[in-house]
């Protein structure tokens, strides 16, 4: 279907647009999909040797989500200006305080929150790992300090569209799974840009609903949490993401949990030497290039980021090439993906 959004514009403007319009419809591909194609299930409009790839990808795979798994967006506090703010600026209790997470803190397989910013986080973990708002009392008596600079900013807290109390965020995702997860995950990507959180950052961050998500990877799960990881990253499964999600100018995919929880993980027979063997290797190679980001960041001489560079690269084509392995693809079919990834 096309869609024209025609507005008030200039005789020139609507002139340029319809040569656009008229390019774009000669430059278009166009395919025939047979009448069987449209079942009661979801239409793919791929070509026949991309919808066989596709297929392929689904056969001895478990959906990301059901691994299991759980993927939570980050919070919402209404009012980032009174909540948020510079390292060392705002002398209020350490008890109260956390590390917001943005999508700017991490990237692929690197996990680098500067330090900057902080952020009142007026909840508290209850038994069974439950949270729970303070009560405005329990404020006042544990946090006295910051109770008092909550209340010179109650006029504009409670001017939020949004709120529990006056005093809560506006929408406090996800807290319990946070402090779980192990894998951060943008909003949007135009790439692998997906990275491990640390075991010595439990409990400490506040992931922001404009720093994306966080995937959690249930204990009764085998998978290592690099594994995972390592099949995130590569090219192929991005380019599943491509084809299930939304794709913006630039490349860009919208990774959200609707489409992101589907992306298909290759199931692991731990009974089979070979495949406990690939799974060891998937998670050998991510280690390394966790260690070969942390060595970037710290890199201090040109030489040294760029040999750096060149070996993050080479392991980068052999994760890609032994994941191309574990779902069986052919040389064609590897073709297919590294086109559309180029």
């Amino acid at each position: 279907c096309l869609l024209f959004l025609q507005g008030r514009a200039s005789d020139s403007f609507k002139y340029a647009q319809s040569k656009a319009d008229r390019a774009s419809l000669q430059n278009a591909t166009f395919s025939k999909h047979g009448s069987e194609a449209l079942g009661s299930g979801s239409w793919t409009f791929e070509s026949p040797d991309t919808t066989l790839l596709l297929a392929k990808l689904e056969q001895d795979a478990t959906r990301l989500l059901d691994l299991p798994a759980d993927m939570g967006r980050g919070s919402s506090t209404g009012d980032d200006s009174v909540f948020v703010f510079e390292t060392g600026t705002l002398k209020i209790e350490e008890g109260i305080v956390r590390e917001p997470l943005f999508a700017s803190d991490f990237g692929r397989y690197s996990f680098a929150p500067g330090g900057k910013w902080r952020v009142i986080f007026p909840y508290r973990v209850c038994e069974g790992g439950a949270y729970r708002l303070y009560s405005e009392q329990e404020l006042k008596t544990k946090f006295p300090r910051a109770f008092a600079y909550l209340l010179e900013n109650q006029p504009a807290l409670r001017r939020r569209k949004q709120y529990r109390e006056w005093f809560s965020y506006s929408a406090p995702r996800n807290l319990e799974l946070h402090d779980q997860a192990q894998i951060a995950v943008p909003l949007l990507a135009n790439g692998g840009l997906f990275a491990l959180i640390p075991d010595s950052k439990r409990g400490l961050l506040c992931p922001m609903a404009s720093g994306g998500f966080t995937v959690t990877i249930a204990k009764e799960s085998r998978l290592r949490s690099e594994y995972v990881l390592g099949l995130l990253n590569s090219k192929l499964l991005f380019w599943r993401l491509g084809t299930l999600s939304n794709v913006f100018r630039g490349g860009w995919i919208t990774c959200t949990k609707q489409y992101f929880g589907a992306l298909p993980i290759r199931n692991i027979d731990f009974s089979n030497a070979a495949d406990k063997s690939r799974h060891d290797q998937v998670v050998q190679l991510v280690e390394q290039m966790l260690t070969l980001h942390q060595r970037l960041s710290a890199a201090k001489t040109p030489q040294e980021k760029t040999a750096l560079e060149r070996q993050i690269t080479a392991n980068d084509t052999q994760l890609d090439r032994l994941v191309y392995d574990l779902y069986g693809l052919t040389e064609e079919e590897i073709r297919i993906v590294e086109k559309a990834a180029a």
